[in-house]
């Protein structure tokens, strides 16, 4: 990979790792690595690490409120309010981090299938220039009749 690839990988948002680092920084992937354990870098969570993470901070605080519910059962209704406010507002970060997630996923998806639509036509044009090209090959070499060049063409 060129040091613009990774460039413009890492601008298009890429998931950074040693080898795209070296490619844009000239150093090799090992000396990235090294230097990164070194000076404690943290990679940044992909998005299915974040459903997981999200999936289980969730489950934490469902047990949690199952027990301050059976608590408050126990104590005759009485709802510790402070710690329900608690719970409440961490609930509303989680909802916010996994809608952010959803999108972010949700864009990363919508972009696969257009670079694969974009891999798709760019594929059919260099078919259909090879056919051409051997078409006036043909034509040059004195062959009139080179076969079909395909759906727009032909001699």
């Amino acid at each position: 990979m060129t040091r613009a690839q990774a460039q413009r990988a890492l601008y298009e948002g890429a998931e950074p790792s040693f080898e795209l680092i070296a490619a844009v920084s000239g150093h090799k992937p090992r000396t990235v690595a090294l230097r990164a354990r070194r000076e404690g870098w943290q990679a940044p969570a992909s998005g299915a690490a974040l459903e997981a993470r999200i999936t289980r901070l969730t489950n934490r605080l469902m047990r949690e409120l199952d027990e301050m519910e059976g608590a408050a059962e126990e104590a005759g209704g009485a709802i510790d309010k402070e710690r329900l406010d608690l719970l409440t507002a961490r609930m509303r970060v989680l909802e916010k981090l996994a809608a952010i997630n959803q999108g972010r996923q949700a864009d990363q998806e919508e972009q696969e299938q257009t670079d694969a639509d974009i891999a798709d036509v760019l594929a059919r044009i260099d078919q259909r220039i090879g056919e051409l090209a051997r078409q006036l090959a043909a034509e040059y070499a004195g062959d009139r009749d080179p076969g079909p060049a395909g759906p727009a063409g032909g001699a």
